[in-house]
């Protein structure tokens, strides 16, 4: 689709994505793609033949219902570029028709379609995939035969294997072009990027090569391990000869260094000199980039060892004695200890599960004790655990506190940072699939146990109506109308104007004399004397509505109706929207006395519509100027562009207030927390309030647009429409068995405050969020507060905005799975890293007028660090000093796991020493039976390809 897109705008470099699991079909991936793609190749074929192809259509639609309008509007574009003699895209046509003349083995143009019709019509196995595949890659071929990229970058290299490898034949001559281009074969450079480093050891048996019983042993080392390929591939521009003699010498280098390293000789003369080879000849096509590495000792605290206690042994000996021994004993420990409430969480995709009894051992937590909010004791140590280091209190603040608080946190974010081991978010990571649904009801339940237990000017909700919200639907409530309308009168006062504020009375100060002009501005006197009655804070929200209020009024009904479905209607809303002002009289609103002007600057600190329009406004500008709410978006492309067209900021801030927002915070738990926090308030209105200010949302969200603008590529519809989902999430249900297997002794508990990222397979499928969506709402400053996965999140995923903490509820598998567990946390900007920068920089200085505090901190940040970069240049944003990313153990006292913590730790160093052995694992075992290497002797003899270093190193042999 790139010939019908504008390319980006920068005038040196231009950058495009591609993912090829999508952008093309191969031997692996045949599937229809997108309709936009399909309904593109036909249209470009029926310019072709210059005629109408029914039967093309019918085959590429796959019964996509916007496939026509789709076709029609390609067809109208096609003809104008060829009239307006587009050379770029006339070349890209003829490209098209090139390849899939190739495809269907046609001798001419005018026998395209005609060959391409006969192979339709036989009505072959398989033969509308390839007709789909075909357009699909000549698409692709084309495209990317017009850019000619200069640079190819693999991120994550091993997803991208069947490339690398010639393992895989090409379906057609369009996917042999695409593999071409993609690998730099013809002309470009290609660099590989991986922040796993030793993924590439392991055996080739494991990414799907299978030995014949015949070929017992390989014929070359490099067929066993997958680093070597790696090589090969790398090497790939040599002359066949010269390759060959390479990958040779890098061999007998490599096992050169394993012999000496098995002998316990790591620092011989010979291992030396075969070091000193490696790292000349991988030097030239291998880069290792360090960060430096926060030891335990550096932390800022452990979790001590988890005790058992007498309920835990009872909880055990009843599962173990459920737990058939005939074949299943063996799971007994791993399961009771890693699984909350395992015998009624585990479920029919576990075997011992289904061999067990059909009677259930008793239930820890049952549908009668979730509807008396009893709070539990759980017998699982882990739980515990993470229940001590990020208590029910911490967790049921509505987000997470920000790095820079404008004036001092009250309410619950008060000393949060001293009561809990963990800042921010926890990541957690466990060896079985069924402990992410576990964990996040047991926590989930927890959190709300502890609100509804403590005394509550509310009453205690039936777990079942947990969700009901407050506010009534309609628009009719003045209270909610203060909350969550986006008043861009107020949005556009500034409390910064005059630096960042000390406390809430400097803010005020600041504000006051603004919106006294603003007033002016709009004809409205202030009258400090005036002893009248007040008119109603709503009232005036109507009235300074940029004129014409209509667009306020519309974007308002819109949202409401959007939100609140068959429940309103627009003359219902519209009408509650004009009852806020209608008992006003006449020339009432020339005048303000001291208490409405006082009521609307409170409301300009306190609204949380108000807060995220003004946080949204710093940074999204028009073309430098400040944001015009009621201009035209266009609708752009993708999924999104239904809900773009037609739009304006206006009615993207008020569907996010009321979408996004409302529907987060109008929730039982945080009216419940927020009501009794600091003060008892009897309306939740004025709770949310003043959680508003005392939690510093302004902060937080001016934090996490920043950041947003500084790591997302998207445009700000897109970002705002996507945090919109993350607001709206629900978390979906765990289900909990009770007495027996039968399915009607269930329960269901909700989890909110802590989501599973992939919902177990026997779990409610109709409610389980996406993973895309979890992700996204982890990765904003509000719930969920800890997110739990296995395997499937280690890999490949950022989870770091506003996460520094991970816990390790099971060990992991391996030292490459450790390092990819940490790594999910320690990347670009994340909260770690703000955290240390926030100590660092002058916050006098942070605060500007019509700009974002994190812009000049930023700008500080990376002019100190441009000063004393001892880093290679990752200073400021991917290491900095203080900046430490929390790795939370959750061990029971006595178990093996604080040995396999360790052994881990051990082992990921040794591996940096035994890179390029044949059998790395096996080696590693053996020195960890035998020899073990001192920190010093692996660091001295590992193998450093790090080419800052390795320059400072050439400096310092040449002074």
């Amino acid at each position: 689709m790139l010939p019908l897109t504008p390319p980006p705008h920068h005038t040196r470099l231009s950058i495009y994505s591609l993912t090829p699991g999508t952008a093309f079909s191969g031997a692996k991936r045949r599937h229809r793609g997108r309709v936009q793609e399909r309904a593109f190749a036909t249209a470009l074929l029926e310019y072709e033949a210059g005629s109408k192809l029914q039967w093309l259509r019918d085959d590429l639609s796959w019964n996509a219902r916007n496939f026509d309008a789709l076709l029609q509007d390609y067809g109208v574009q096609i003809r104008n570029r060829v009239r307006h003699v587009d050379g770029r895209f006339a070349r890209f046509v003829d490209r098209f028709c090139t390849s899939m003349r190739e495809c269907v083995k046609a001798q001419s143009p005018v026998k395209t379609h005609v060959a391409l019709k006969a192979i339709i019509n036989s009505k072959k196995p398989g033969t509308r995939l390839d007709v789909t595949g075909w357009c699909r890659n000549s698409l692709a071929a084309a495209a990317l035969g017009e850019l000619e990229p200069g640079l190819i970058i693999f991120d994550e290299f091993q997803r991208f294997r069947d490339l690398m490898t010639n393992a895989d034949v090409a379906l057609d001559p369009a996917e042999a072009r695409i593999r071409d281009i993609l690998t730099a074969k013809e002309s470009g450079r290609l660099l590989l990027l991986s922040a796993t480093p030793y993924e590439a050891l392991r055996p080739m048996a494991k990414v799907g090569k299978v030995r014949s019983p015949a070929d017992s042993k390989p014929k070359d080392s490099s067929d066993d391990n997958d680093f070597f390929r790696l090589l090969e591939f790398l090497l790939g521009n040599l002359p066949l000869a010269q390759r060959g003699q390479t990958m040779r010498a890098i061999r007998e280098a490599f096992s050169t260094r394993e012999a000496e390293v098995r002998r316990g000789t790591p620092d011989s003369d010979d291992a030396k000199a075969a070091l000193a080879d490696l790292v000349s000849k991988l030097s030239l096509i291998m880069c290792r980039t360090e960060r430096p590495v926060v030891v335990d000792a550096d932390l800022p605290g452990e979790l001590p060892l988890i005790p058992l206690t007498a309920s835990d042994v009872r909880s055990f000996r009843s599962f173990s004695s459920w737990v058939p021994r005939d074949g299943h004993a063996h799971w007994t420990v791993p399961l009771w200890s890693s699984v909350p409430l395992a015998a009624q969480t585990l479920g029919n995709r576990y075997m011992c599960w289904k061999a067990a009894p059909k009677k259930l051992p008793v239930a820890e937590l049952t549908a009668k004790r979730l509807h008396s909010w009893r709070q539990q004791e759980w017998t699982s140590p882990k739980v515990r655990g993470l229940l001590q280091a990020l208590p029910p209190e911490r967790l049921m603040a509505p987000w997470v506190r920000p790095t820079v608080p404008w004036w001092p946190l009250g309410g619950v974010w008060n000393g949060s940072g001293d009561e809990a081991l963990i800042d921010g978010k926890a990541l957690v990571f466990s060896r079985f699939a069924a402990v992410p649904g576990a964990v996040s009801a047991v926590v989930s339940y927890s959190a709300e146990a502890h609100v509804y237990n403590r005394k509550s000017p509310r009453a205690k909700p039936k777990y079942s109506a947990g969700t009901k919200p407050t506010f009534r639907s309609g628009g009719a409530s003045p209270g909610m109308f203060r909350l969550f309308f986006a008043s861009e009168f107020l949005a556009r006062l500034d409390p910064l104007k005059n630096g960042l504020p000390k406390t809430v009375k400097d803010a005020r100060r600041v504000l006051i004399p603004q919106i006294k002009a603003a007033l002016l501005e709009r004809g409205t006197v202030y009258n400090a004397s005036s002893k009248r009655k007040a008119v109603p804070v709503e009232a005036w929200l109507v009235h300074l509505a940029t004129p014409p209020a209509e667009s306020a009024r519309k974007a308002w009904i819109e949202a409401i109706v959007a939100e609140e479905g068959d429940k309103s209607t627009q003359s219902v809303v519209g009408a509650a929207f004009d009852g806020f002002i209608a008992g006003v009289p006449k020339g009432r609103m020339s005048e303000i006395t001291r208490a409405e002007l006082n009521a609307l600057v409170d409301l300009s600190l306190s609204s949380p519509a108000v807060v995220l329009a003004r946080a949204v406004m710093r940074h999204w500008r028009d073309a430098g100027s400040y944001l015009n709410w009621d201009c035209p978006i266009s609708a752009g492309e993708g999924k999104r562009a239904d809900k773009l067209s037609q739009t304006t900021p206006r009615k993207l801030l008020q569907r996010l207030a009321i979408g996004g927002l409302r529907r987060y915070l109008d929730r039982p738990w945080f009216a419940a927390t927020l009501q009794r926090s600091k003060r008892f308030h009897k309306d939740f209105a004025a709770a949310l309030h003043d959680a508003v200010v005392e939690g510093n949302l302004e902060s937080v969200l001016d934090e996490h647009f920043w950041f947003v603008s500084a790591t997302n590529s998207q445009s700000w519809p897109k970002r705002l429409l996507e945090l919109q989902s993350a607001l709206a999430l629900s978390g979906g249900r765990t289900v909990l068995h009770e007495k027996t297997k039968a399915a009607k002794n269930k329960s269901r508990v909700r989890c909110n405050v802590a989501l599973p990222l992939h919902q177990a397979k026997d779990e409610d499928k109709e409610e389980a969020p996406r993973p895309d969506v979890v992700r996204h709402a982890f990765n904003t400053p509000f719930w969920p507060m800890i997110l739990t996965t296995t395997s499937v999140g280690q890999e490949g995923l950022d989870f770091h905005p506003w996460c520094k903490t991970v816990a390790h509820w099971d060990p992991a598998p391996g030292p490459v799975e450790l390092e990819q567990r940490e790594g999910r946390v320690n990347r670009y900007a994340g909260l770690a890293i703000r955290r240390a920068l926030s100590t660092s920089v002058d916050t006098d200085a942070l605060g500007r007028a019509g700009d974002s505090p994190w812009v000049a901190l930023a700008t500080q940040a990376e002019e100190q660090a441009a000063v004393a970069d001892t880093s290679g240049g990752m200073a400021p944003w991917w290491c900095t000093p203080g900046a430490k990313a929390m790795q939370l153990y959750l061990h029971c006292a006595g178990s093996r796991e604080s040995v396999v913590r360790v052994r881990l730790e051990r082992r990921r160093a040794v591996y940096r020493m035994v890179l390029g052995a044949s059998e790395p694992h096996w080696l590693i075992d053996e020195l960890d039976a035998t020899q073990p290497p001192s920190p010093s002797d692996v660091l001295e003899n590992s193998l450093e390809l790090g080419a800052w270093k390795l320059k400072q190193k050439s400096q310092a042999k040449r002074s």
